[in-house]
């Protein structure tokens, strides 16, 4: 049971802690009030089918799991896609180790040529072909496997409503 709020805030429900006789009073919704757009369907849309989306994915192992078994099941032609990207950000995570490594050497005493840093490796073209992968699988994958796990969930809610 809700009441309507005092003050500044009378358009605003409060919940009924005890026994009111004006809790049955409907209220109208706030007037000129602009809805909240992070609740809006377009911008849920737009987070759901996005990069940063994908990448909480990959970030998680479980859902990482989920989406690799996902596409080993259902989507079995990206499959080698996932795995071109995944090899591609190991790659470039071992150029990054291999220039903390070097980064880290210290000149030695006696030696002129230690003391010259070691230039940083980088692979540009790399990077881009991951990026690319990445892209294609948030273009393609990701709303399948939304969509797929949206059903699943849906059917798990049928069978509960079943047994009721």
């Amino acid at each position: 049971m809700q009441s309507k709020g005092h003050g500044y805030e009378y358009s605003i429900l409060e919940p009924v802690l005890e026994d009111d006789p004006a809790s049955y009073d409907l209220v109208n919704p706030a007037q000129n009030v602009a809805p909240r757009q992070e609740y809006s369907l377009e911008t849920r849309a737009h987070q759901i089918f996005s990069t940063d989306h994908l990448q909480a994915i990959f970030d998680d192992p479980k859902l990482l799991r989920q989406f690799t078994s996902f596409l080993g099941e259902h989507r079995a032609t990206s499959l080698p896609l996932l795995i071109y990207y995944l090899d591609a950000l190991k790659a470039l995570a071992a150029m990054k180790y291999a220039n903390a490594v070097a980064e880290a050497l210290e000149p030695l005493d006696g030696h002129e040529w230690s003391h010259h840093a070691a230039a940083p490796t980088q692979n540009s073209t790399l990077e881009g072909k991951a990026k690319q992968a990445f892209d294609v699988l948030v273009r393609e994958d990701l709303p399948a496997f939304v969509n797929w796990t949206w059903v699943c969930e849906y059917a798990t809610l049928l069978r509960q409503i079943d047994r009721v």
